[in-house]
């Protein structure tokens, strides 16, 4: 027992000159209340009306001649006209609390082979949930915000033409239930980005409203008890208005992100680096070819011949060691990189190299 009252001050003493200082956001901002969230629906819907790029294979225009069909129209497949039609999957985000009669936002996208759904009109479609009821019926004209044009030796396309969408093309037909309470009749808040010390610094925040009631379940779900005045409709509306525009304070682990795709690296203000001493290294090799033709001689049959030559030059550039400070920030750390002149393919680089020698206090995530 005296070791551990010995090394605890210590350890708070090496922790000490670097606080994590947190950020003060909305409750809504990092969290939403358990039950109230989104679905997805999704469809498959024919779009007509296309000028000539639509799909080319006889199975949408079989599940045109079943549409018509359906319609009391009796039309033979193979009379339909190709690349008139396309075959679409239609999905949507049904928010919470939308009512009948409402209007959401619907995105199509092309099954088969159509080459652009410019100017096309989506049919009659119904969308599902997960448990196969029709909650929304689909249909209108398809806006791609782009355009596709194609000669014989050359085409030139704008943005994406398989992929359109219709604003408010969705009439809401059926509501999806929500459950907000729980079946013991609490009220839980449920983290976005899970954190022992977020979840601890919600449960504070939310305990000066309802003293005593609050729970940190765990680092993503914080619980709320209610009493039976407060389940009422009207009561649990205002709380939970108050609720979601409630300061708190936000933690959460210290990360890098890095797209080596792209170039993109994003790095967290609470980030630290320990001390150590920094270089990049600037080798720059050039290969040149400078082919030599040697013309045949007046004594001799033959044909001029071209002898390649080949020179490598390699240049390394200067670059001097820069300290970086224990504890440095973020602003210490890109001051240190623009002194060297590193490119963000560089940056990239000189961040992996710090977490392998295990001075970079972060997690280095790679999309």
């Amino acid at each position: 027992m005296r070791l551990n009252s010995i090394l605890l001050p210590a350890a708070l003493a090496v922790s000490a000159p670097f606080p994590a200082a947190q950020d003060v956001v909305r409750l809504q901002e990092v969290a939403s209340i358990n039950g109230v969230q989104a679905n997805h629906l999704m469809g498959v819907g024919i779009v007509v009306g296309l000028a000539g790029t639509g799909d080319s294979n006889a199975a949408t225009r079989a599940r045109l001649a079943s549409f018509l069909a359906f319609n009391k129209i009796n039309v033979d497949a193979g009379q339909l006209a190709a690349g008139s039609v396309a075959l679409v999957s239609v999905s949507c985000e049904f928010p919470p609390f939308l009512r009948e009669g409402d209007r959401v936002d619907i995105t199509l996208s092309a099954i088969q082979d159509a080459t652009s759904l410019f100017g096309g009109e989506l049919l009659f479609t119904t969308l599902k949930g997960i448990d196969g009821e029709v909650y929304v019926v689909a249909q209108g004209p398809v806006s791609i915000g782009g355009f596709a044009s194609t000669g014989n030796a050359a085409k030139l396309i704008r943005n994406h033409p398989t992929v359109g969408h219709i604003p408010g093309g969705g009439i809401v037909e059926k509501t999806v239930p929500m459950r907000i309470l729980t079946p013991r009749g609490d009220l839980e808040i449920r983290l976005l980005r899970p954190a022992f010390d977020t979840a601890v610094n919600i449960s504070r925040s939310i305990s000066t409203l309802f003293p005593g009631k609050v729970v940190p379940v765990d680092p993503g779900l914080v619980r709320i008890h209610l009493t039976e005045a407060q389940k009422e409709p009207a009561n649990l509306m205002e709380i939970m208005a108050r609720l979601v525009n409630l300061p708190v304070q936000v933690g959460g682990p210290s990360k890098v992100v890095i797209n080596e795709r792209t170039g993109t690296i994003v790095i967290g203000r609470h980030v630290r680096i320990g001390k150590c001493a920094l270089a990049k290294g600037n080798l720059t090799i050039t290969v040149t070819e400078n082919p030599i033709a040697v013309p045949r001689s007046s004594l001799t049959e033959g044909e001029t011949t071209v002898l390649p030559r080949t020179s490598i030059e390699a240049v390394e550039g200067k670059n001097n060691f820069m300290l970086i400070k224990g504890g440095a920030s973020l602003a210490d750390v890109a001051e240190v990189m623009n002194q060297l002149g590193a490119s963000p393919r560089d940056i990239i680089e000189i961040l992996q190299a710090l977490s392998r020698a295990g001075v970079l206090h972060a997690r280095l995530e790679i999309m």
